[in-house]
């Protein structure tokens, strides 16, 4: 039997709260809803959807956060490398001792992470300091920029983790509502079964499945079409297990932008009649019972013929 799984994800869950609050209102009242009732669904769906939207918002203003954040550890990694290359006249072109001064262990690489870069300003705005003469004012390399630089890099540190902090504020209360949202679609679930039991075609209105139904039926298999007298097709399909209905649909190549329903039949064939003469079609079949419908089949191609062929 098919069970009605409630979604985890916000859109998933939004979309069946909408449907179920739309089945609520319709036939709520003659059922009758009592501890589930449209008003208390649309009370939850409303509190939802206010949450993610404050939740959204601070979330873009995090990324824009992080965008110059990182354009800051950009510039910072920039002059650092820069700034490594001017002292090798100094320290040498391989690491060695001396390279300690200026912040660097064991490697002359510059990795760009906030500690990395942090600490080896730090370690450059001490070392011009100590040693002035090294300083090139005119391209910038300088103790006043080594620390010009740690102090943006620290402050927009600081700002990303005060707006990591501020979206946890609005993040709480929209997984909150989302839990209440999925709490009470449960909720109706278990209020549908006391009230109409696992086999009503009344669980549909509500976008749900007839828990006492079978499973939806398999999508169908080895569709074939051929012409079948002036401007006609019969189309035949294998059968789908647990399917009692079979629904058929056309679509003119380039003409048609989606398929179009054609008919129906208890058995997987029916002639299709009233289509346009050497029009090449391609044909679809889904399968259908109570718990619902499958996808299409994968399409069959077909040209009816004209009347004087036909003769």
């Amino acid at each position: 039997m098919p069970a009605n799984i409630i979604p985890v994800k916000f859109d998933e869950v939004t979309g069946l709260g909408r449907k179920c609050l739309r089945g609520a209102q319709e036939i709520g009242p003659s059922i009758p809803l009592v501890l589930n009732t449209p008003e208390l669904i649309s009370a939850n769906l409303s509190q939802l959807i206010a949450t993610q939207a404050a939740y959204k918002q601070n979330f873009a203003a995090i990324r824009e956060l992080y965008e110059e954040y990182h354009a800051v550890l950009d510039e910072c990694y920039a002059w650092c490398k820069r700034t490594r290359d001017y002292l090798k006249q100094y320290l040498g072109d391989r690491f060695n001792q001396s390279w300690t001064q200026a912040g660097f262990h064991n490697s002359i690489a510059v990795d760009k992470s906030y500690a990395f870069l942090s600490a080896l300003l730090s370690s450059l705005a001490a070392l011009f300091d100590e040693q002035s003469g090294w300083q090139d004012e005119a391209h910038g390399i300088t103790a006043e920029q080594a620390q010009s630089l740690l102090t943006g890099l620290s402050n927009a540190a600081t700002v990303v983790t005060q707006g990591r902090l501020a979206s946890g504020l609005t993040r709480e209360p929209r997984d909150a509502a989302l839990s209440a949202m999925r709490g009470r679609l449960r909720g109706l679930c278990n209020e549908l079964k006391q009230q109409i039991g696992l086999y009503d075609q009344r669980w549909l209105a509500f976008g749900l499945s007839i828990p006492g139904a079978s499973s939806t039926p398999a999508v169908p298999q080895n569709v074939t079409a051929i012409s079948y007298g002036a401007g006609q097709i019969l189309v035949s399909c294998d059968a789908s297990p647990g399917a009692t209905n079979y629904r058929f649909f056309t679509q003119r190549i380039v003409l048609d932008e989606e398929p179009v329903f054609a008919g129906s039949s208890t058995v997987p064939n029916l002639v299709i009649a009233d289509l346009t003469p050497d029009q090449l079609y391609e044909v679809f079949v889904s399968a259908t019972n109570e718990a619902g419908e499958s996808d299409l089949s994968e399409p069959a191609e077909v040209t009816p013929i004209a009347l004087a062929k036909a003769a």
